[in-house]
């Protein structure tokens, strides 16, 4: 059960350094990070919303996961 914790941590990381990019390099600064930016995300509102819902879904049902294994141990 800790790869959840891990896969967790990772995804938050994620989605944190994404908005810290943005806030020390600037948006267009931080899209040129091809290698790290979602590419298919820029100049499409509807796949970044299905992106993040997909994305902080799976992380609610980890979690959702995770308390229930946790409680039943």
């Amino acid at each position: 059960m800790t790869v959840i914790l891990y896969i967790l941590t990772a995804m938050i990381f994620y989605d944190f350094s994404l908005h810290f990019l943005r806030l020390i390099l600037g948006l267009e600064q931080a899209r040129k990070l091809k290698f790290y930016w979602p590419i298919f995300l820029i100049g499409n509102q509807k796949r970044y919303e299905i992106f993040w819902t997909i994305y902080w879904g799976t992380a609610f049902i980890l979690t959702i996961s995770y308390i229930i294994v946790q409680t039943k141990s």
